[in-house]
């Protein structure tokens, strides 16, 4: 999901309805944690639902305008992405990044990280290579 705000009983109930209803293996539900550069937490990002994505530049550093919290559970590559886009919206762009190939990655061990989380990086920036099993 690529939006971000605050926090609203609306929204969570249609997050509740997403996850519950999302078949026999559940659903995988991936937003951005938000593009303010600060440490707010953005909804629905927020629910515990949500995989929390923050962003990652060409140098596998924090991007500049990327949130960072202890809700971000993962980081994609989330500048210079090609990407569709509507010419007047803001694109999270590591949310689409990983939201195309979420399925592989939960069922395998794929991101990139020193054991343990932390506020910028979560788990580890994904590596879409380990998740397809193979190296690039």
């Amino acid at each position: 999901m690529s939006l971000g705000g605050g926090a609203s009983t609306t929204l969570q109930n249609a997050v509740a309805a997403a996850w519950e209803n999302g078949g026999p293996n559940g659903s995988v539900l991936v937003a951005a944690a938000g593009n303010d550069g600060n440490s707010t937490v953005n909804y629905p990002a927020g629910y515990a639902q949500v995989v929390s994505v923050a962003a990652t530049d060409h140098n596998d550093a924090k991007a500049s305008f990327s949130n960072t919290n202890a809700d971000v559970e993962v980081a994609a590559p989330g500048v210079s992405v090609l990407s569709t886009r509507h010419p007047r919206r803001p694109v999270r762009r590591a949310v689409r990044h990983l939201d195309g190939h979420a399925a592989r990655i939960r069922r395998r061990r794929s991101a990139v990280s020193a054991a343990g989380r932390d506020p910028s990086f979560g788990f580890g920036r994904v590596n879409l290579c380990k998740a397809a099993g193979g190296a690039c």
